[in-house]
């Protein structure tokens, strides 16, 4: 999807009053939202709650994934805003601004660029009872990277800063790997994390996981 088309679905999104709502409580939430939260906040039926995070979700504001339980029942679908979402709501930075602030960092510091995503990560931790994978999965999807997971890789379906990505990939995929390993130390685990960087345009770069010995 193009930028602009990227923009216009998301400012149509957001134009419903409701939406807006439910996007502004999802963005301020200290944790992810299921539906039973919006539902009682709006007063509305779960059905019309669905529809407007399937919404909300198709435009690329929210990321929707997947409860993990420790007990019986079907886990609930939980919803949290995009750090890429564009032109969004005022307290969500666009990937570029974030792009921004992390090299305005690195610039300020004598930080490698590695280190300097992972501090970003461990900042952006959320403290929860998933499984390390399992919070390193939302995390990329929440930072807009559309990742897929099989067996022990992780596949990377986008570069949220391809066009930068590309005129210095040395810099940015060095900040990538730095947030994959934050993101690994916070949730306290034990595995190993490898990236493996393709042509930032075409995406697919490749996140080997595996248990330290």
């Amino acid at each position: 999807m193009q930028l602009d088309e990227a923009m216009q679905d998301q400012a149509k999104a957001l134009a419903d009053p409701s939406r807006f709502r439910i996007f502004g409580f999802i963005v301020e939430a200290a944790e992810p939202v299921g539906v039973a939260e919006l539902t009682e906040l709006l007063g509305f039926n779960h059905n019309a709650i669905r529809q407007h995070l399937a919404v909300l979700t198709d435009s690329g504001l929210l990321a929707e994934f997947d409860e993990i339980r420790r007990t019986r029942g079907r886990p609930r679908k939980l919803y949290q805003a995009r750090a890429d979402a564009l032109h969004a709501f005022r307290s969500v930075s666009g990937s570029y601004e974030r792009l921004a602030h992390l090299l305005l960092q690195l610039h300020g510091s004598d930080h490698s660029p590695f280190e300097v995503g992972r501090i970003y990560a461990l900042d952006q931790a959320i403290t929860s009872s998933e499984e390390p994978v399992d919070a390193l999965l939302r995390l990329l999807t929440i930072e807009g990277f559309e990742p897929t997971r099989d067996d022990e890789a992780i596949t990377l379906g986008h570069c949220p800063f391809a066009d930068v990505a590309e005129q210095n990939p040395g810099v940015v995929c060095e900040l990538h790997r730095g947030l994959l390993a934050g993101s690994a130390e916070a949730a306290g685990t034990s595995i190993d994390i490898e990236l493996s960087p393709r042509p930032p345009a075409t995406a697919g770069c490749l996140v080997t996981i595996s248990t330290s010995r």
